[in-house]
């Protein structure tokens, strides 16, 4: 049994067979040296249990990931880790703390996962590790690996939502999918579909009511992540006495301070992009 990550509801026991757990382990390249695997994954979690089944497979190690950052970067320098199996909000928070040695670390392999990974991290990692082959996953402990994107764009080929006999369906900006033996599922994802790929916009309960209109607060991170200079963005919702709650932002700047110019850009990339409901008012 495999514990779900709760993201729909409450962590449940999800049963899954180990020949299904291998399969989605991923091949490694054939005739390439062995990894060192981080994950910031608990073991008995689907994607822990996925790092773990690979590694074993291909003779490899796996270290955990966990405690304060100073411990995290101690244990990717010191036991010379070249993969990681990570989610982006984690990589982002790793990144910010890294110390000076990290600058001549080059990891081979980073495996995205657990949450929507935007653009913004993926030109991050892009920029800071050229070399590194980059794989984002879009899975569930119910579902299993759902799909793979490994050209850095964080779109998805629909194709892979229909391998072992699923088919899927896109209802109100909202991903069902249904098994091989009829039985549908909400996964509580709001995707984009374009053409032949599709891309996790973010969870159905990031959907917030701002004064009777509809806001997803990951599109409003979107948003100010697509200026430039602009590292990572985080919203959220504030109460208000007039229309009960108000989004509110904050951003992060690569490379220092920015300019008032510049600062004003993401605002004015969300006027264009969203309703008014969803402009950030703090």
């Amino acid at each position: 049994g495999i514990w779900s990550s709760g993201s729909s509801g409450r962590p449940k026991l999800v049963w899954r067979r180990w020949r299904d757990l291998v399969r989605w382990s991923g091949e490694r390249n054939s005739g390439s040296p062995a990894l060192v695997w981080g994950s910031c994954y608990d073991p008995w979690s689907f994607a822990g249990a996925l790092v773990a089944v690979h590694a074993f497979r291909y003779h490899e190690t796996v270290w955990g990931l966990s405690g304060p950052w100073e411990t995290v970067w101690r244990t990717v320098l010191d036991r010379r880790l070249n993969a990681l199996s990570i989610t982006a909000t984690f990589l982002r928070l790793a990144l910010l703390s890294e110390p000076a040695a990290g600058a001549s670390w080059r990891p081979r392999q980073m495996t995205l996962g657990g949450e929507v990974a935007s653009g913004a991290i993926l030109r991050q990692v892009a920029e800071r590790f050229p070399e590194c082959r980059v794989s984002v996953v879009y899975a569930s402990a119910e579902g299993g690996v759902l799909a793979k994107c490994r050209d850095g764009s964080g779109w998805f080929p629909t194709a892979d939502l229909e391998r072992d006999g699923r088919r899927f369906a896109v209802r109100d900006g909202r991903l069902f999918l249904r098994d091989a033996g009829g039985a549908e599922w909400d996964t509580g994802d709001r995707v984009e579909l374009d053409g032949a790929r599709f891309r996790p916009l973010g969870r159905v309960g990031r959907v917030v009511n701002v004064g009777g209109t509809k806001v997803a607060l990951d599109d409003v991170e979107r948003a100010l992540e697509s200026q430039p200079g602009v590292r990572s963005a985080v919203a959220w919702t504030q109460p208000n006495p007039v229309v009960g709650q108000v989004v509110a932002a904050r951003v992060e700047w690569g490379g220092g301070e920015a300019s008032a110019d510049a600062r004003e850009r993401p605002q004015v990339s969300v006027r264009e992009r969203l309703p008014k409901a969803g402009w950030p008012r703090h």
